[in-house]
């Protein structure tokens, strides 16, 4: 392992950047000792158990300052939301409001996934191509007060 990550490290573009950042291959990394963990005997077992030494494994440190975090000031919001399309604009407002990934901003079913003051969103199911999924999604989405007023308009009486 320390090896693959060692190579990972190095690894570089045409350009001469790093191929890899720091946060790739520790996500790559997270992916292994969940695949160990699934697998089981038929009583329900661990059959792999293992205790992962994450400093002999010599993961890269991550450092939040240097990690690409796109947002968006104020005013950017409110002018995307002036020019979008009325079909669409509680739709922008949410994702900007809320943080919520658009997946499970479509699962949303109005009078469902809404506390009664608007300020509360309830995410137990995301869409996808193939429809609704609400695989392994318990989260509540706290949303920035600016942005209730819209939702309260489409709360069900």
């Amino acid at each position: 392992m320390r090896d693959l990550i060692a190579a990972m490290e190095e690894e570089k573009r045409k350009n001469g950047q790093a191929r890899f950042t720091a946060k790739t291959i520790v996500n790559y990394y997270l992916v292994v000792p969940a695949l160990f963990a699934t697998a089981k005997d038929r009583t329900g077992k661990q059959m792999f158990p293992r205790t992962w030494d994450l400093d002999f494994i010599a993961l890269p440190a991550i450092n939040k300052r240097e990690q690409n975090t796109p947002t968006l000031e104020a005013n950017q919001i409110e002018d995307i939301l002036s020019g979008s399309r009325d079909r669409y604009r509680v739709l922008y407002a949410l994702l900007a409001g809320s943080g919520m990934r658009i997946s499970e901003a479509l699962g949303l079913e109005i009078g469902k996934h809404l506390a009664a003051d608007c300020s509360v969103i309830y995410v137990r199911q995301q869409r996808s191509k193939k429809g609704p999924s609400n695989r392994n999604l318990s989260q509540d989405r706290f949303w920035n007060p600016g942005y209730r007023f819209g939702a309260r308009a489409f709360r069900p009486a």
